[in-house]
């Protein structure tokens, strides 16, 4: 409930003033939101809830021309007490990324009225779903080596 409906629901509760000020949303989503990871399947179907809403928020705000920004980030593998808790041992092959930096990535994309941002590219987020609908059985494969 928090991961997808905490951000519907002040997004939409917000959106009057969000109209008046020109403001923006900033939406933090995970590689676990652009495509199925192995090991998370109830926190990507959260996170792929965000995507829809948001994507779709986006159009009918153009649509109706009010000047909302919505910025969604991909974010990867960061080292916070929750990731290292929910982890546990999986993922070493990958390098958890500077919480400070990624909470600078999310406010510059913010400022920045960025559609979409990913964080940290050098984890890879950013190509794998691109790289994955032409390689299915070899991503999947990759995933599950990384995850454990």
């Amino acid at each position: 409930r928090v991961n997808t409906f905490s951000y519907i629901y002040l997004s939409t509760m917000a959106m009057p003033v969000l109209e008046k000020s020109h403001g923006r949303i900033i939406v933090v989503s995970s590689g676990a939101g652009e495509q199925g990871l192995p090991k998370v399947a109830a926190y990507s179907a959260t996170k792929h809830a965000l995507h829809g809403f948001f994507d779709s928020l986006r159009i009918e705000l153009k649509h109706k021309s009010i000047p909302v920004s919505i910025s969604l980030g991909v974010i990867g593998n960061i080292d916070t007490e929750a990731n290292r808790k929910n982890t546990g041992n999986d993922l070493k092959l990958i390098q958890r990324a500077s919480k400070e930096e990624c909470a600078l990535a999310i406010i510059r994309a913010g400022e920045a009225r960025e559609r979409q941002f990913y964080h940290p590219k050098a984890q890879g987020i950013h190509i794998m779903p691109k790289v994955r609908p032409w390689m299915m059985d070899v991503m999947d494969t990759i995933l599950l080596k990384i995850a454990i």
